[in-house]
């Protein structure tokens, strides 16, 4: 059976079947469609299969050639646009009315011009805007649809057509479809006092049968309209008035704006082209002129505006849809990015690019605390010698957590959000626990188109809610089929608990400055990165005389470090740490499980320590692996014997500097300065828990390190900031 899409609703099409009257069937678009990424529009001819005739129930299973297919409003197979305006109440935006006659020419499609509540004008000022846009070559009606004035004439312009009526909200086009078919009983709603503007009783595209063959497309109004894909050397040709000029004047690539000899500017002295008319398109000539480069296409913008976008990212914990929406209404994050209320914001793609073309070969970790570090120093504020050193773990975005359950938490997050905003409100039923993974995304894909029809689209919560599973679904969909972050290790934080990601080592000054951070893969041993950590804080001006760390940074090399760079290391000493000659075959002390982890990541399951006394021989330590692990392992060659019965690896504690060590950490001195470890734990909550750093935001380690270098950088921003005000504070006391 074949119909036409009447209305599209959560998901749900409603078919008009051809040849009938008054009968619809509600109708789910087949998987396949959204597998091609093509999704049915309101007005296509469709192809049916029935489930239950008495239920009027189907499915679309092929959608029939299209006419055509707007954009916006996004409607297919239309013959006709309808422009409708109020000329009064409220009062009409004529560049606004220019810039969708503008968008119609360039999908081809005729339009009409219905300037409604003519009523509220006098006659003479809705003659003079008729001629206007008659003149230039539109036919323009005048109507009061709630006194059926106009009506008429206008009925026999739409006859044997489907017409897609549009406009701004509160204009009357509800009204008009009621006057034409007063069956429809569309909603309508008057104009708000406060914004005198329209209130949107339109919430989705509808397509309304009047007679045999006319079809009327009512959409949801609008208050705003960009123009896109058009150079501002080809705008000339979408205004009627100008074409009999066009090729006419003095120089071949003539705008009509500047050029002396121009005749579309005579026909203005003249009046035969209208002032309203040549105002508008030379606004919207300036408008794309500073959108494009002639030569190069679209601007670039400024990277420091585009790094603001970014800070605000990560002091926030938002997408890169969330960051660039809040930043339309938000007028303190107008004011950091330095953009007037009125002015637009960046397409959120244009954070992507940023991030992969010009971050990604730049050492920005290094680059942008060692910037927060100058900062911190210069304004006063950072005077310590005495960094404290820690690591803190990512999870990886992609690892565990299956693409269904990543699609249920985000769903979930969604439906939430909407319930706070109606409780009422139609939500498609969630899949059963066994659904498969096709169902779920279905499942989405409809909650999402709920949303978009629902008039709380807009609403701040709601379109970052939606943002993130539209990113789920659409962007990141086959990084979560993979399960794979090809960077990502298996590193643990305790003896029966692990994590799949990163690690990220950080020095902290005693004003909780950081000073340096390296980012590894999860599996990394805490205590190697010392020296790196300490050689970066000196590069970055901080005057290092001691480090405070936690046992894992106690190790030999670390010792022989402290004494050859002149610094005090306040390091609990432990003899496991202790690797001994056996340094370089990979096998290391897990300071979290407590006990030694073998180059593939598998911790030892027990040992057993070997005095020696009598040998005249230091401690050892004997770690024993499970064998049957070993039998499986890549690694087991020249580590594991063949038909060995057990793996161990023992480990000799060294005395010559651990003896220096082990006395000073009984002074008092070394008691008291180690008690300050704890304000570094602090500093890694806030990153996980404030900044979003538990996990992140994309696979690689690059990528980590970008977003590890920005959070680090908004968190010393924060603190540069706060410590700047308690000096203020105590000089003027």
């Amino acid at each position: 059976m074949q119909g036409k899409i009447m209305k599209g609703v959560g998901g749900f099409y409603y078919i008009h079947p051809h040849n009938t009257v008054n009968t619809i069937y509600e109708c789910k678009a087949k998987g396949a469609f959204r597998n091609q990424k093509i999704k049915p529009a309101v007005g296509d001819d469709v192809e049916i299969e029935i489930i239950s005739e008495q239920d009027k129930t189907g499915n679309i299973v092929e959608i029939l050639p299209r006419e055509n297919l707007l954009i916006r409003p996004a409607v297919a197979n239309v013959n006709q646009a309808v422009i409708v305006f109020a000329l009064a109440d409220p009062k009409p935006n004529y560049n606004l009315l220019d810039r969708f006659l503008i968008m119609m020419e360039q999908q081809g499609v005729d339009t009409l011009i219905c300037f409604n509540k003519s009523d509220l004008v006098s006659g003479q000022e809705a003659k003079e805007i008729c001629d206007i846009y008659a003149g230039a070559g539109y036919q323009v009606f005048l109507t009061v649809a709630k006194e059926n004035v106009g009506v008429d004439a206008f009925r026999e312009a739409i006859r044997g057509k489907t017409s897609v009526f549009a406009g701004p909200s509160g204009v009357g086009k509800s009204s008009m479809l009621n006057a034409l078919h007063p069956q429809a009983q569309v909603q309508t709603g008057a104009v708000s006092e406060k914004i005198r503007r329209g209130k949107h009783t339109t919430r989705h595209s509808e397509l309304i049968y009047i007679e045999e063959d006319t079809y009327i497309m009512d959409t949801p109004g609008f208050s705003s309209l960009v123009i896109e894909d058009l150079e501002p050397e080809d705008l000339k040709e979408y205004f009627r008035e100008f074409e009999c000029y066009n090729g006419r004047c003095k120089f071949n690539g003539c705008v009509h704006i500047h050029e002396p000899e121009c005749f579309v500017k005579k026909a203005l002295q003249a009046g035969t082209i209208s002032q309203l008319r040549y105002d508008n398109y030379v606004q919207l000539y300036d408008e794309l002129k500073n959108k494009y480069c002639l030569d190069n296409g679209r601007n670039a913008k400024n990277p420091i505006l585009l790094f603001k976008y970014l800070l605000l990212k990560y002091l926030y914990n938002l997408s890169d849809n969330g960051v660039v929406e809040r930043s339309r209404y938000d007028m303190s994050f107008k004011y950091f990015l330095e953009l007037t209320p009125e002015e637009e914001v960046i397409h959120p793609s244009l954070l992507t690019k940023f991030r992969k073309q010009r971050l990604k070969d730049e050492n920005i970790l290094d680059l942008l605390i060692n910037k927060s570090v100058e900062l911190a120093i210069n304004q006063g504020v950072l005077k310590s010698n005495t960094i404290i050193v820690d690591s803190t773990h990512t999870e990886a975005r992609y690892h565990k957590t299956t693409q269904r359950e990543m699609l249920k938490k985000a769903s979930t997050s969604l439906k939430a959000a909407l319930k706070d905003s109606d409780k009422d409100i139609y939500l498609p039923d969630e899949p059963e626990k066994r659904a498969s993974l096709d169902e779920y995304n279905e499942y989405c894909h409809e909650l999402l188109n709920t949303v978009q029809e629902s008039p709380y689209s807009e609403l701040p919560t709601i379109k970052e809610e939606s943002s993130m599973l539209s990113e789920i679904l659409d962007n990141q969909i086959d990084c979560y089929d993979q399960s794979i972050d090809p960077d990502a290790r298996i590193g643990h934080k305790t003896v029966n608990s692990s994590f799949y990601g990163y690690k990220t080592h950080l020095a902290m000054t005693d004003e909780r400055i950081i000073t340096a951070a390296t980012i590894t893969s999860g599996e990394a041993f805490d205590g190697q990165e010392l020296p790196v950590l300490v050689q970066k804080s000196k590069a970055a001006g901080v005057t290092v005389n001691e480090v405070i760390a936690d046992t894992a940074y106690s190790t030999l090399e670390n010792l022989k470090d402290a004494q050859s760079n002149d610094y005090k290391l306040i390091s609990k000493l432990n003899p496991s740490i202790i690797k001994g000659t056996r340094s370089e075959d990979g096998f290391i002390f897990n300071k979290d499980a407590d006990t030694m982890q073998c180059p593939a990541g598998h911790l030892a399951i027990k040992y057993r320590i070997d005095k020696r006394s009598n040998q005249k021989k230091n401690t050892r330590i004997k770690y024993f692996f499970d064998i049957n692990k070993c039998h499986v392992c890549p690694y087991r060659n020249g580590c594991y014997k063949e038909n060995a019965k057990t793996k161990t690896y023992s480990i000799t504690i060294k005395s010559d500097y651990h003896k220096n060590q082990e006395a000073f950490q009984k002074t008092q001195y070394f008691k008291e300065r180690f008690k300050t470890r704890y304000m570094i734990e602090a500093k890694n909550s806030e990153l996980k828990n404030i900044h979003g750093y538990s996990r992140c935001d994309a696979a690689g380690l690059s990528n980590m390190q970008l977003q590890g270098a920005v959070s680090i950088f908004a968190v010393n921003l924060k603190r540069i900031l706060k410590l700047k005000g308690e000096v203020c504070l105590n000089e003027e006391k």
